[in-house]
């Protein structure tokens, strides 16, 4: 190794150089060694930035960029749960088999097929909930009323409202979501594991 101040030749482990006495990058207090990798770091993030620049506003790689680019903002729209995926999905679903409505913006109980969105489940009812005869609350009959408390198996339809979620009894008849709270939900912030039954 050499001296950068007299070119004289010197071991690496010495401090200072031994025929001018400058001290050697081990010599250095260790202040001025943190500022040098600093230096150093500012200076190739510098050069790193200034190629990204370069590679981007150079005509035949702003295409790769664009199609990178979008193609990363595609992946990160698939694969994150958001309400771009959740309405691309309802449609792939099949919004066309929701429930129909009359020319007056009412439901059309005529025409009304139960289209399940999910598997059966349990419930339990929390408070008063009606019991109806289709899955909204404009236009129906209730049928009965849980004072709450009641375990209920039940499948979500899709409903008339396609923004509230119903819920189609075993027993018959259809129950606002916001009235029940599912039971394996409740076991899991209770810590139970499952099966669980009460």
């Amino acid at each position: 190794m050499e001296c950068n101040s007299c070119g004289a030749t010197i071991d690496r482990r010495d401090a200072f150089c031994a025929k001018c006495g400058t001290l050697t990058e081990r010599g250095q207090p260790i202040g001025q060694k943190i500022g040098s990798v600093v230096g150093a770091l500012t200076t190739e993030s510098g050069k790193l930035l200034r190629w990204i620049i370069d590679y981007v506003s150079d005509e035949a790689h702003r295409k790769q960029v664009i199609a990178g680019g979008a193609t990363i903002a595609l992946l990160l729209v698939v694969l994150t749960d958001n309400p771009l995926t959740d309405g691309i999905s309802s449609l792939l679903a099949g919004e066309g088999n929701s429930p129909e409505l009359t020319d007056d913006g009412l439901p059309d109980f005529a025409s009304y097929e139960d289209v399940f969105v999910g598997d059966e489940e349990e419930f339990i009812v929390m408070g008063a909930a009606n019991v109806r005869d289709f899955p909204t609350s404009q236009g129906t009959t209730v049928t009965h009323t849980f004072a709450g408390g009641e375990t209920i198996f039940a499948r979500e339809v899709k409903a008339f409202d396609p923004t509230s979620r119903w819920f189609k009894l075993t027993s018959g008849g259809y129950v606002w979501g916001g009235n029940l709270e599912g039971l394996a939900q409740i076991a899991h912030e209770a810590g139970y594991s499952f099966p669980l039954h009460l």
